[in-house]
């Protein structure tokens, strides 16, 4: 999904919330957690899947 699909379907679903972008990598719990200023503790990553027509999520706190 794009970032602009993405805006679009959470003010047609959700109460907007509000969407951080941020210009270094979050591709790993440790960098995320320094971009953000937190512990790694604090990191939720999530993984999503789709296979056909069933999604799955997965979400997991960082560490």
């Amino acid at each position: 999904m794009s970032r602009d699909a993405v805006r679009t379907f959470l003010a047609a679903t959700a109460s907007a919330p509000e969407i951080i972008e941020l210009v270094s990598s979050t591709a790993t719990v440790a960098l995320a957690a320094e971009a953000h200023g937190v512990e790694p503790g604090q990191i939720a990553k999530t993984l999503a899947f789709r296979v056909g027509e069933r999604h799955a999520r997965h979400d997991t706190q960082g560490r």
